[in-house]
This record gives structure tokens, sequence and C-alpha cells, in this order.
């Protein structure tokens, strides 16, 4: 086997195309684009989540977790109010996964799949 075939952290980075399904588990037009576990942005992610736990231990950790996760989102498409587009931010994102805490559980459940971010 190549080594090349081994590395994932490209991958990772680069994100994958997660297709949101509604709190009925109906597939929206919707696409979050996700960076991966093995990505660094990742890895930056949870050390903050971890930190912040550990510092405000009894703070909220649903919010905590939505910042978390905001900063693995790079994007997103097919998101509108009003029927406009809404322009992505990460603060945008964490007021997405704050209210939507089903939206949160298939970001997670989606980033730790390293399947969603392989090539072919």
């Amino acid at each position: 086997m190549e080594i090349d075939q081994l590395l994932t952290v490209e991958d990772h980075e680069k994100g994958a195309r997660m297709n949101v399904e509604d709190q009925s588990g109906k597939k929206t037009d919707i696409i979050l684009i996700l960076a991966g576990m093995d990505s660094k942005k990742y890895s930056k992610a949870k050390t903050m989540l971890s930190r912040e736990i550990l510092s405000e231990p009894n703070g909220d950790t649903e919010e905590m977790r939505a910042k978390a996760l905001s900063k693995i989102t790079l994007g997103w498409e097919g998101l509108t109010d009003k029927n406009e587009p809404v322009e992505f931010s990460q603060k945008k994102a964490k007021n997405l996964y704050s209210g939507a805490p089903y939206i949160m559980n298939q970001v997670d459940a989606f980033v730790i799949d390293r399947a969603n971010f392989t090539k072919g």
C-alpha cells in the first residue's frame, strides 16, 4: 500500500458536504461543508471545548459544543431567510446549532465518520 493512501489530514481539512435532515429525518436542500476529525481545525476545536468545560464546569455545555462545531463548519449552501440566501459565518453557524440541536447532532455524527472524507 502506498503511504499516500494512509494520509487523511488534507482531505479532512478540505471538508466534506453533509446534507442536512429536518427534525423528522427528511433530507433538505441545505448542505453544510464540514472539516473532519483528522483536521487541525477539529483538533483545535476539541481542545477549546475541553478547556471551556474545565474552566466553567457549570457552564452551558451545549452552547460550548455549538461554538466548537461552528469552528469546523467551513460553509453552507441552500440556507435562506425570507427566501434570501444566508451568508455563512461561524457566528451564524453557532446560532444555527444552538437553535437546532438536531442539526448539531447530525454534524457531530458526520464529522467523526472518516468514510465521509475519503475519496472514492
